[in-house]
């Protein structure tokens, strides 16, 4: 009796979520659809550092502007890759005016050695910047979302978190990351892709997922319906 009603249920739940993570994943192709053609037309309009806030409407948009570097509080976003290379994000705080939020600057992308243990050096920066860039959020993983900070020579981190940097530099933040374009020679290398996984992407996932619900559907019913053999007990002789 039990397993009639278990496995059925079982049945269901995974096929739901299947289908469920599915359907997210083409809610974020429609998403991310919607950003690029939206960071496509704020890409026009500069943006000035008083017009900043946390409106999502900003992404993409130009910005120039100057300030301290706090290279003291530099980071390294564990775990990015560049063509076929595995390294760390170089991440900047710059305080553009005493009191105000600082805003994290995208340095590029920095090669590791051979032991992780070793973290790399990060060159001199200026003690005051003149920046033109692009502002831009980094992808959200609801699965690897903590800070997780490493305290060295250089703090690595595993995800930018805010909520939780801010903590952490006991600093309050802007939610962006500002891409620099301008000076190229500063910092490391920079590829602009404000979009980590593009909408082609998440549709070929949400097929995958798609195609795995149904596949646990399949399987679930072939082996339901298979019919189960019954050990027969060998007769007794009667002596």
């Amino acid at each position: 009796m039990i397993k009639k009603i278990l496995v059925p249920l079982i049945t269901l739940l995974t096929f739901c979520a299947l289908v469920k993570l599915g359907w997210w994943q083409l809610q974020r192709a429609e998403e991310k659809r919607d950003l690029l053609a939206q960071m496509v037309q704020n890409g026009r309009v500069e943006l000035h550092w008083a017009q900043l806030s946390d409106e999502p409407a900003l992404t993409g948009r130009p910005m120039t502007i100057s300030g301290t570097p706090r290279t003291e509080h530099s980071l390294l976003l564990d775990n990015r890759t560049l063509s076929g290379r595995v390294g760390y994000q170089w991440l900047l705080p710059l305080e553009v005016a005493s009191g105000e939020p600082w805003l994290l600057l995208d340095m590029g992308f920095v090669p590791s050695g051979q032991d992780r243990a070793i973290l790399p050096q990060l060159p001199a920066v200026p003690q005051q910047l003149l920046l033109k860039g692009r502002l831009y959020r980094p992808g959200h993983n609801p699965l690897a979302n903590r800070l997780l900070p490493e305290e060295g020579q250089v703090t690595r981190i595993q995800a930018v978190n805010f909520q939780e940097l801010t903590a952490w530099l006991e600093r309050p933040l802007h939610p962006w990351l500002l891409f620099v374009d301008q000076p190229a020679d500063l910092g490391f290398e920079r590829h602009w892709r404000p979009v980590t996984l593009s909408p082609e992407r998440h549709h070929g996932y949400a097929m995958q997922w798609f195609g795995l619900a149904l596949a646990w559907v399949v399987v679930v019913a072939l082996v339901w319906r298979r019919p189960t053999r019954r050990v027969q007990e060998p007769e007794s002789i009667e002596s």
